[in-house]
């Protein structure tokens, strides 16, 4: 099955299996991973989501930096030839860079 078939099997299967006793969306669940071929759990969170689309979160770790200090920090790391980020903490001291408010 394609996923806009299985998009549209789960909007035709979603309005029952949402007002069903516990028998029947067991029952419900049996035919639905049957015809699509997915998981259980994977269709009782279709079944349960419907189509809502996934919010994109921003991943990895928060800017610490102001944009000045991060300006600084990017021609400080190219004018280095690109050296990682503990040779540049030896080479401009951290003493500087940690008493601006960029760094707070």
């Amino acid at each position: 099955m394609t996923r806009g078939s299985i998009r549209e099997y789960t909007e035709a299967v979603q309005g029952r299996y949402l007002w069903a006793s516990k028998k029947e969306k067991g029952r419900i669940l049996d035919e639905f991973t049957k015809v699509t071929t997915c998981h259980c759990k994977a269709a009782i969170r279709l079944l349960h989501r419907g189509n809502q689309a996934r919010a994109n979160k921003k991943h990895g770790r928060p800017r610490q930096y102001g944009i000045a200090a991060a300006e600084a920090l990017r021609v400080d790391w190219e004018a280095t030839d690109r050296f990682g980020s503990l040779a540049l903490m030896d080479i401009e001291g951290t003493a500087a860079f940690t008493d601006s408010q960029d760094f707070r």
